[in-house]
């Protein structure tokens, strides 16, 4: 679904508190559901989730409210929730804390892709949209849990091996780059369908290769070194690996 904005996360050991507490699987075939398969699942980035009460280390599947495509909510019920989005995919599903088996990549039953955190940096998307000004370079379309800006972001094709130290606590390890789908491309409340985003990224950023394929790539993932708060605006440091090297 849609991404809630806040003003303060919680990095524990495992990610952001909260992020992908829950998710929805189809009871026909056992898989966790994605907009990715967007002819039939499209329709979850229509679908707007809040916590009723931030989430914590101890209970991060804290009570949400869910709005629908028609303006309708459903809030802090679990059996409700499921009808409704049953109704909604026309596939009867059931609401998960728990990733079923060989799901993602960061963690044993976490709903993560491959890494605990993902990053992207304002000036990615400055130079993408340079090289596709007629797109709607919005950060909602990478679905980043934090975005950087100003100065600390210049470097972004340097972060890798790198920590990134935020305010007085977190600190996270760069390990390596964000593979990139047809999510970035679909449409969403106030974002229109384009094609030519995932086409301008696959022209102008990294590759990554790996044993099932080569991606294209924008943004990083992380671990988490060091848990603890993360506040809009609070100041990044940057801390190289020592065998890095920069020459004029």
């Amino acid at each position: 679904m849609l991404g809630e904005e806040a003003r303060e996360i919680r990095l524990g050991v495992g990610g952001v508190v909260g992020d992908r507490a829950y998710g929805f699987v189809d009871a026909a075939t056992g898989k966790l559901i994605s907009a990715k398969r967007h002819k039939r699942f499209g329709r979850l980035l229509n679908c707007r989730p809040r916590y009723l009460v931030a989430p914590t280390e101890h209970s991060p599947s804290s009570p949400i409210e869910v709005t629908f495509p028609d303006g309708n909510s459903v809030r802090d019920d679990e059996a409700e929730l499921t009808r409704r989005a049953s109704e909604l995919f026309g596939r009867q599903v059931r609401l998960v804390t728990t990733a079923p088996d060989g799901v993602g990549l960061a963690a044993p039953g976490a709903m993560l892709d491959l890494a605990a955190v993902h990053l992207l940096a304002e000036s990615t998307l400055r130079m993408l949209s340079s090289e596709h000004p007629a797109g709607d370079w919005d950060p909602r379309r990478m679905r980043p849990n934090i975005l950087v800006a100003g100065d600390e972001s210049a470097d972004e094709v340097q972060w890798l091996g790198c920590h990134l130290r935020f305010g007085a606590e977190a600190v996270v390890h760069i390990v390596g780059r964000t593979p990139r789908c047809v999510m970035t491309t679909l449409p969403q409340p106030g974002l229109r369908r384009d094609p030519d985003i995932l086409r301008t990224i696959a022209a102008v950023e990294a590759t990554s290769t790996r044993s099932s394929g080569e991606f294209d790539c924008a943004g990083w993932y992380a671990d988490v070194i060091r848990p603890g708060a993360v506040r809009t605006g609070d100041p990044i440091r940057i801390q190289y690996p020592k065998w890095t090297r920069r020459y004029a």
